[in-house]
């Protein structure tokens, strides 16, 4: 009975071959999708942090901008929540221009 045909055994290991080749392949896809999530985070995570820096680095030029020129007045306004900024005590923080309006 050695060399007779033995249906039981080759369908049994079809079927773990087959097994074997749906863990493998599920593996690699787990893989892939794992790798390409960590590194789609880190692209995600280095343009917001080059977004900040360049948001960060404008702001600085638009403060030293107007440092440079002695501030900037803009009208006193309610509307807009624009009143004059209490902790800042210079010379001429607040003006009126000759028409009568307010600046801080």
């Amino acid at each position: 009975m050695s060399g007779t045909f033995q249906p039981h055994n080759n369908i049994t290991s079809v079927y773990r071959d087959a097994l074997l080749a749906v863990v493998v392949w599920t593996a690699v896809v787990v893989g892939s999708l794992s790798w390409n999530l960590s590194l789609q985070h880190e692209k995600t995570f280095d343009l917001a942090k080059n977004e900040a820096v360049a948001n960060i680095d404008k702001d600085f030029a638009f403060r030293r901008w107007a440092s440079g020129h002695g501030g900037v007045y803009v009208p006193v306004n309610p509307g807009t929540n624009t009143y004059p900024n209490p902790y800042l005590s210079v010379p001429e923080r607040d003006i009126q221009t000759p028409s009568g309006r307010q600046l801080t």
